[in-house]
């Protein structure tokens, strides 16, 4: 009896001995864990407003001024004094020659001067020196010549102008200054006058 209360007893012990291992191999609960949170949200970043652009600052180009050249002012020329000078000069120079020259020499001068005013004195034509009578062929045309060029002006019975009657007034004066001429036996004058006349007349009666 008491070898089987022995063995009861030791079988009961190595019972509680197991039971006390796989109570002591048995985890404690796990604790409860905060919830985890997104990486997004574990550093907080404020919101900053938007902020405005920067102004832009007005930049003034500044143009320098264009540089005023100096005005050229044109030089003067005295050409017109120096030529009056230098045309002055000769003038005064010979001025005493000419008093330094011969009586001679002076009245030689005169004699040719009277002799230009003398053929400068008819315009007209020089005096006929032949001697011709009123009864020469030469006078009979001059007549002829002023009393044909007479007749065919008056012979014009048209209502003339205002120039054809101021060519008919210079016909006139021809024939007028013809016939002194031939009163004076200038009969180359007269022909030159009678002449004139006559062109006149033709050019009136076109």
């Amino acid at each position: 009896m008491k070898t089987a209360s022995t063995t009861a007893v030791l079988i009961m012990f190595v019972i509680s001995l197991s039971g006390c291992a796989k109570k002591a191999k048995t985890t404690p609960p796990a604790q409860a864990q905060a919830p985890v949170l997104p990486t997004s949200r574990m550093v907080y970043v404020p919101e900053f407003p938007g902020l405005p652009p920067p102004p832009l600052r007005d930049v003034a180009l500044v143009v320098p001024p264009p540089e005023n050249p100096e005005p050229v002012h044109p030089r003067k020329t005295n050409h017109r004094k120096t030529t009056v000078a230098k045309a002055a000069a000769p003038a005064d120079v010979t001025a005493p020659t000419a008093d330094k020259g011969t009586p001679a020499q002076a009245s030689t001068s005169q004699t040719q001067v009277a002799s230009a005013g003398a053929s400068d004195a008819s315009p007209i034509g020089q005096l006929s020196t032949s001697g011709e009578d009123s009864n020469t062929p030469g006078r009979q045309n001059i007549e002829h010549l002023i009393s044909e060029t007479e007749n065919g002006l008056n012979g014009i019975k048209r209502a003339l102008s205002n120039d054809e009657q101021t060519t008919s007034a210079q016909i006139k004066t021809f024939l007028a200054k013809a016939r002194q001429s031939l009163a004076e036996n200038d009969l180359d004058g007269a022909q030159t006058l009678a002449t004139k006349a006559k062109v006149l007349l033709d050019e009136l009666k076109k």
